[in-house]
């Protein structure tokens, strides 16, 4: 019995001791200073603005550590972001942090009487290119999280709709999924009138 209480006692001690050591212990989480940029729909700054949620997915909300755009000691993860400025709507977003230093460029929408003005890409796709099936357009926001995706019918006729004003990165693929083009486009061009933008794509 002695022997057996003996073997437990060395057992208890040196998980403890393992337990210590600096390989076993709970290591402090990495941790981030996160930058914040917020830019109207043609990429121009805008200044300081206001984050009303950082929040991960445990529910902690960082928003009050954001002074002039910056938070520091932010644990790393993945966070809702809203925030606004006054005179534009609030934007949300989802911000991942997972590095030293984390820059995320916001664009804020000026806000409007029925909501922000919807334009409709309306234009017709030429290529070269021969495709199983139909050829697709996708306009994404450079610096929003809008994404409309358009489909080219047989005569290349395509419409792409909804898009509020911002700065876009249009890609044209085929069935296959082959990259045919990739173009910025500007909602609205300079001088534009009305909500239809004519558009013509020529893709490889």
């Amino acid at each position: 019995m002695k022997s057996r209480d003996s073997i437990r006692l060395i057992l208890y001690v040196s998980v403890f001791v393992l337990s210590c050591s600096p390989a076993f212990s709970q290591q402090p989480s990495e941790t981030a200073t996160v930058h914040l940029k917020f830019v109207d729909s043609r990429g121009e700054d805008l200044g300081v603005g206001t984050v009303t949620l950082f929040q991960d997915g445990n529910a902690a909300n960082f928003a009050g550590r954001f002074k002039n755009n910056v938070a520091a000691d932010v644990p790393f993860g993945s966070y809702h972001l809203k925030a606004f400025q006054q005179n534009f709507y609030t934007a949300e977003r989802i911000t991942r942090v997972y590095q030293r230093e984390v820059w995320a460029v916001i664009q804020l929408t000026i806000g409007q009487e029925g909501g922000p003005l919807l334009y409709h890409l309306a234009g017709t796709l030429t290529s070269s290119a021969s495709s199983p099936g139909h050829f697709w357009i996708r306009a994404q926001g450079l610096y929003s999280d809008v994404i409309v995706d358009g489909q080219a019918d047989k005569d290349g006729k395509f419409e792409i709709a909804g898009l509020p004003a911002g700065t876009y990165i249009l890609s044209t693929r085929d069935g296959e999924n082959r990259i045919l083009n990739i173009r910025s486009i500007i909602v609205p061009p300079e001088g534009q009138k009305g909500i239809v933008i004519p558009l013509e794509i020529r893709a490889q």
